[in-house]
């Protein structure tokens, strides 16, 4: 019998033992059972974290677009610009929509609130579908009389839920413009205008302070009609690779003097949180699954000592220290194969359920019905990486007692 193969069968004979109900195999058990359930828990665990990420990226795809144009530096520029006119030309792009931005001070009745203002011109609805957000009352934005839309949390603040056309005073600072202790109101402008609805993203970024009137409105403001903050992008291909492309594309076109984003570069400090969060937890999972990879060397020692009349046979036979070690090495990585292979089955079966059936349920007035999951392949694979590496790492331990101490072992 070749020697690879002599090592697989004494091994697996060891492992699938007839015999139950000795120390040995009970121990084993215990192994395959710890690593099972530590397996199976940083599938599930990884799988739900995948899945409040992508709800949460579609929560806020809402209001982002796939692709937002700013200035470096994030400050204002003119839309006619030669590097924006020649962007923009680029046959990749399905719709675009110009936007400004700006604080301000948004007054109704005794309220004050300040408020975050973004003029929005007329493509806007081919960036946010009106429908997707308004709440109460009608996108109308671009009428011949100009309306404004109060997100809903200025609507809860203020209470304007009974009259869907009530008139609020907007206070935007003027550009360039120092502000006088004894006159503050001359640095402000002051747009009178009625409303028309109340949007809500479930978003409390958006939800909380945001309100949107006609662009034409901001950039009279601002005394020029080309002022912009950012240019939101729709690309024809609206996959991830065809977003990416395009990107790419437009990055080149506009170099250095701008940004293009994508929608989690646009969130970039919330999903660098949601990414360290998951870091944190498989360090912690790790660590848990390492206390249970652990039991593999109680199990090989104890499996080491029932078998050194096992270990004269074998030496007596012709076999070698080093076959003797590596079956026993083998013994220990078997442990880890199996409990891996069967937590990681385990662990996307009740992902799958969970993200087909949503059987166990949220809290009411979420985000979401029930935990969002969602499995990716190479959460799988670095789980099994994981670990396989642990158990083998687990296996040297006895096993190096076992190279210094083998001929001890065969005179007992």
């Amino acid at each position: 019998m070749p020697s690879t193969q002599f090592v697989k069968h004494i091994a697996t004979r060891y492992l699938f033992s007839k015999k139950r109900g000795n120390a040995v195999n009970i121990i084993t058990t215990i192994s395959v059972l710890g690593i099972l359930v530590s397996t199976t828990a940083l599938i599930i665990i990884l799988s739900v974290l995948n899945g409040f990420e992508e709800k949460i990226e579609k929560a806020f795809s809402i209001f982002d677009p796939p692709l937002k144009i700013i200035a470096s530096g994030n400050v204002n520029f003119a839309s006619n610009c030669t590097d924006i006119t020649t962007a923009l030309s680029n046959n990749n792009i399905q719709y675009y929509s110009k936007q400004l931005q700006q604080q301000a001070l948004l007054t109704y009745n005794t309220h004050q609130l300040p408020v975050n203002v973004i003029g929005v011109d007329n493509n806007f609805p081919n960036i946010v579908a009106p429908d997707s957000i308004m709440i109460f009352g009608t996108y109308k934005l671009h009428r011949t009389t100009p309306y404004v839309i109060l997100s809903v949390g200025i609507a809860n603040k203020f209470n304007i839920w009974n009259d869907k056309n009530s008139t609020v005073d907007i206070y935007i600072p003027k550009p360039n413009t120092n502000i006088n202790l004894a006159r503050p109101d001359n640095a402000f402008t002051k747009t009178t205008i009625q409303t028309c609805g109340v949007f809500a993203t479930k978003q409390e970024q958006y939800d909380q302070n945001y309100v949107i009137l006609p662009l034409s409105e901001m950039q009279n403001i601002y005394q020029c009609d080309t002022l912009v903050t950012s240019i939101s992008i729709v690309p024809k291909d609206f996959t991830k690779r065809g977003i990416k492309q395009l990107q790419t594309q437009l990055q080149q076109t506009l170099g250095e003097n701008f940004q293009v984003l994508n929608q989690q570069q646009q969130q970039v400090e919330f999903f660098k949180i949601l990414k360290v969060e998951k870091l944190l937890t498989y360090l912690i999972l790790t660590f848990v699954l390492f206390i249970a990879v652990c039991n593999i060397i109680g199990s090989l020692t104890m499996l080491i000592i029932d078998k050194k009349e096992d270990i004269n046979i074998l030496i007596s036979l012709g076999a070698t220290n080093k076959q003797i070690c590596q079956i026993f090495t083998l013994e220990g990585w078997l442990i880890s194969i199996i409990g891996a292979i069967l937590g990681v089955a385990i662990g996307v079966i009740i992902c799958l359920i969970q993200q087909h059936f949503g059987v166990i349920k949220m809290a009411s007035n979420t985000f979401a019905d029930s935990y969002p999951v969602s499995v990716q392949i190479l959460d799988v694979l670095f789980v099994l990486i994981t670990v396989l590496a642990l158990g083998l790492l687990a296996a040297k331990y006895p096993i190096r007692k076992l190279k210094h101490n083998i001929h001890n072992i065969t005179t007992i």
